[in-house]
């Protein structure tokens, strides 16, 4: 059975769902960053390629750093460092739990 060929519309309608996916993610991103910043306003978030300075939290959507170009890229930036900070604060690991039986 032979399949289907893909026409011009059929093309046009899967890039524009891939744009609307693309759109999605970025929303998710943008929102998760702010919502992070809200709560941990504190952290400072070093400068990168993309942010020349350094600030915290607050400052960086204060400054709209999460509304250029670069959306994505700043905002997962930002995102990965108060993770890192989050990270230091609370060291603890799950260590090995053997359960053997012993009678």
């Amino acid at each position: 059975m032979a399949t289907k060929r893909l026409t011009a519309k059929d093309y046009m309608n899967e890039y524009e769902n891939a744009l609307l996916d693309l759109m999605v993610i970025k929303s998710r991103i943008v929102m998760r960053t702010i919502t992070l910043c809200k709560q941990h306003p504190l952290i400072i978030i070093n400068d990168n390629e993309t942010i020349p300075i350094t600030l915290n939290a607050r400052q960086f959507i204060e400054l709209g750093y999460h509304l250029t170009d670069d959306v994505v890229e700043n905002c997962l930036y930002a995102i990965t460092e108060i993770e890192k900070e989050l990270a230091s604060r609370h060291p603890h690991k799950q260590s090995k739990i053997d359960f053997k039986y012993e009678k």
